[in-house]
């Protein structure tokens, strides 16, 4: 008979060490979470960006009340609080989750909260030995010193993917209204941030990129292991044959659209598509953003230089970024009010009313 999660106790769940998985979305991180699911040693859920969604209204919470808890449980749990947050798609203990985050109840940080929200995610995989809880948010990805201030222990894996596949995928999928230079944009400045605190704290930092992964997961895999101090287990990349389990996790329009390889071996077949699947001027775009940031990742640009009437297209946009995180960061520091937090996330797609009128036709 197959063996069932361990369970664990409520001080376990609030003594695991944790781990995070940075990277921007469409970069690889659901099917490095896929291997990580499979191990025997970790529990990482499924993607749900609560951590840094409430941190904003929970952050200054010393002391929890009952009514406090309650609260954080109807914010994390209820779909019609926030549709992407998506807890409700977790095999979980609902009724177990709110009896030890009550147990809670008194001198608590909201990082211990957290940890023990994700701590209580069940794999549908077996677990013989829980000694980590992972993470898997791509939102997190250019807000990862936020992450290091409430988990001053926790170890971060920085997975990068080339600008330009990574736009095509975006592009192709939808992302961020398809507003090229705020995506390259978000890439820059993710890759920066991470790069940056990978040099602060080398111990604490595994930098890879994808097209790297893919072509030796098991060599990164196991370094990824010894960096996690877990062993090595062989049998994670048979994920692809337990393909109705893994897909138990994800709604069917999600599969369709973003999950499809979730149920094929890892294979490069990705790497390299933009060059047939971005025309001239979207990669100029994207060099016209990212500059030089992505040679330090070790991606060679298409272009020595780019046009000025590319810059110029896309100042508009920068200068607008630029306005926005400055207004964001201003309203954050006033007290948490919902409405101001729902102008916070959506403020980057105003910028699509101009990106429409100038963006490369096809």
């Amino acid at each position: 008979m197959e063996q069932k999660q361990q369970k664990l106790s409520l001080a376990q769940k609030r003594s695991l060490p944790l781990f995070f998985i940075i990277a921007r979305p469409r970069s690889g991180t659901t099917m490095l979470r896929t291997l990580f699911d499979c191990h025997s040693n970790v529990v990482i859920p499924l993607e749900s960006p609560f951590m840094l969604r409430y941190r904003w209204k929970y952050r200054n919470v010393k002391y929890w009340t009952r009514e406090k808890i309650l609260n954080f449980y109807n914010d994390i749990t209820n779909p019609n609080n926030s549709r992407d947050l998506k807890i409700r798609q977790w095999t979980i203990d609902f009724n177990q989750l709110k009896e030890d985050l009550l147990a809670l109840e008194g001198n608590t940080s909201y990082a211990e909260m957290c940890r023990v929200v994700n701590a209580s995610y069940e794999s549908l995989f077996p677990k013989t030995d829980i000694k980590l809880v992972g993470d898997k948010n791509p939102a997190y990805a250019n807000r990862t010193e936020y992450l290091l201030k409430m988990f001053p222990d926790a170890k971060f894996i920085h997975m990068v993917r080339d600008y330009r596949d990574h736009l095509e995928s975006m592009l192709r999928h939808g992302f961020v209204k398809g507003i090229t230079p705020i995506i390259a944009n978000r890439w820059r400045v993710a890759l920066k941030i991470n790069l940056k605190l990978q040099r602060k704290y080398p111990d604490r930092f595994f930098f890879f990129r994808y097209e790297d992964f893919v072509e030796a997961p098991e060599k990164y895999f196991n370094e990824l292991c010894n960096f996690l101090n877990i062993p090595y287990e062989e049998h994670i990349f048979d994920y692809h044959k337990f393909k109705e389990r893994i897909l138990e996790h994800y709604r069917e329009e999600d599969i369709k659209v973003y999950h499809s390889k979730l149920a094929q071996p890892i294979n490069n077949k990705n790497v390299g598509q933009w060059k047939e699947k971005l025309n001239k001027e979207q990669v100029k775009i994207a060099e016209a953003v990212t500059g030089k940031t992505g040679e330090k990742a070790g991606y060679s640009r298409s272009y020595k230089t780019v046009p000025l009437g590319t810059h110029l297209k896309v100042q508009p946009i920068r200068f607008y970024l630029f306005a926005t995180k400055l207004i964001g960061n201003v309203l954050q520091s006033l007290p948490h009010k919902k409405a101001i937090q729902k102008f916070i996330e959506r403020k980057p797609m105003l910028g699509k009313i101009y990106w429409d009128l100038v963006k490369p036709k096809k």
